[in-house]
């Protein structure tokens, strides 16, 4: 019979320690990395996730940037100092009801003509922004988030500028036509600015005696009078500051030039645009003569995206009544407006309307394009001007129209520019 020895026991139990002792310090080191794997993921998960909230905040402040760089009255917001992509302490405020708390974003608007940027890989670029050819107005948005906790922090830049939507900063004259004009009623049409009323296609017929077309008075210049005294829309007892040139008695003017074959070929080329399929917006079109380089979709998008944070605008259905907007406002198809007010003073609407515009009351500022049609009564007020591709029929009633050249801005300091017009510099990109 075979019995063990104390010495073979020994050695049994001493491997027997040294296996568990083995196995107990595996799976200690295993407990330790994975502990410490669980830890590093749960730190990566917690820095990823500050900083999309930093990237998140950025993003909306750019997006509130683009909105505030889109208002005329408020497209400088100065970076204080010069380093980038950070170095600028200045912390907008946002107006009261957004969702972008002040301490969660910072953003700036840098309107140096060139900037030098240093890239991680050490080579300068000049982000030229002020001087892009296209851009009446321009610079780079720099926009800083921040996660809830304050320690991640992510920055986002974009180059904008502001669109010259209108050809030649806007029409000069109060109302275009591409057709005839028939003026009846007691309608009032007033430009003190250029001394041009009324620029037809087809003739024009002022058969009321009530009716009449104004200009500033001879000997009188536009410096002379305040910006309240050149679109002033007093009728009675007199028209201030303006003497009549045309009406049923005195017949046309030279305010207003009838017969005209530059818009006649304009409307010609418009309507074979649209007997071969396109959209009669085409180069060469009625439409194209008034709009820098822009066709109908390009407006109605811009119209779409609009912010009503701070510029009114949208894009209608036929049919809509385009009441309290402000900024760039399209409607698809036919529209009117009996009351009520579409745009401001210093905030002026651009209402394009692709169909006919029916128009008996309210008070309109800005310019408005009608693809259609013109017709209407009752007393409307415009100030600005109007254009209609069809002609005007009954001429708006009891209309009171008076110039105002609202548009794109011309830096001559008078009027007020359109609104909505932003967008971003080609040949640019958003860098974060």
């Amino acid at each position: 019979m075979k019995t063990n020895s104390p010495s073979n026991i020994s050695q049994r139990g001493a491997a027997a320690l040294l296996t568990a002792l083995i196995l107990l310090i595996s799976i200690t080191l295993v407990a330790f990395l994975t502990a410490k794997t669980v830890l590093v993921e749960t730190q990566m998960s917690a820095n990823t996730y500050r900083s999309a909230q930093a990237l998140a905040a950025a993003n909306a402040a750019m997006d509130y940037a683009l909105a505030y760089f889109g208002d005329p009255n408020n497209n400088t917001f100065p970076c204080i100092a010069a380093s980038y992509p950070v170095g600028f302490v200045q912390n907008h405020t946002y107006p009261a009801g957004t969702d972008l708390p002040t301490t969660s974003a910072s953003v700036c608007i840098d309107n140096t003509a060139v900037r030098p940027i240093t890239t991680p890989w050490g080579v300068q670029i000049d982000t030229t922004c002020v001087t892009h050819s296209g851009a009446t107005t321009a610079g780079m948005i720099i926009a800083t988030g921040w996660s809830d906790d304050n320690i991640a922090q992510r920055t986002v830049t974009q180059c904008v500028g502001t669109r010259p939507l209108l050809a030649g900063n806007g029409p000069d004259q109060s109302l275009i036509s591409g057709g005839s004009v028939g003026l009846t009623g007691s309608a009032q049409i007033i430009n003190r600015y250029n001394d041009l009323n009324l620029w037809a296609a087809g003739p024009v017929d002022i058969n009321s005696e009530a009716m009449g077309t104004y200009i500033r008075p001879v000997g009188l210049e536009i410096n002379d009078l305040t910006l309240a005294q050149l679109t002033s829309a007093q009728t009675s007892p007199s028209i201030p500051n303006a003497q009549k040139v045309s009406s049923k008695g005195l017949g046309t003017g030279t305010d207003i030039y009838q017969n005209d074959g530059v818009l006649a070929a304009a409307e010609a080329a418009t309507q074979a645009d649209i007997d071969g399929g396109g959209t009669g917006d085409s180069a060469g079109t009625f439409f194209d003569l008034f709009f820098s380089g822009v066709r109908k979709a390009e407006i109605a998008r811009s119209a779409q995206s609009a912010r009503q944070l701070l510029e009114a605008g949208q894009l209608l259905e036929a049919g809509a009544v385009p009441n309290g907007l402000t900024g760039i406002v399209y409607v698809k198809g036919d529209a009117s407006f009996d009351g009520g007010s579409i745009g401001t003073a210093t905030e002026p609407v651009l209402l394009v309307v692709d169909g006919d515009f029916a128009l008996t009351g309210g008070d309109i500022f800005g310019v408005i394009y009608i693809t259609g049609q013109l017709t209407g009564a009752g007393s409307p007020n415009v100030s600005g001007s109007m254009i209609t591709e069809a002609g005007v029929n009954r001429g708006a009633g009891t209309v009171t129209l008076v110039y105002n050249p609202f548009g794109d801005g011309d830096g001559d300091g008078v009027g007020a520019s359109l609104s909505g017009l932003t967008g971003i510099i080609a040949g640019s990109w958003r860098d974060w």
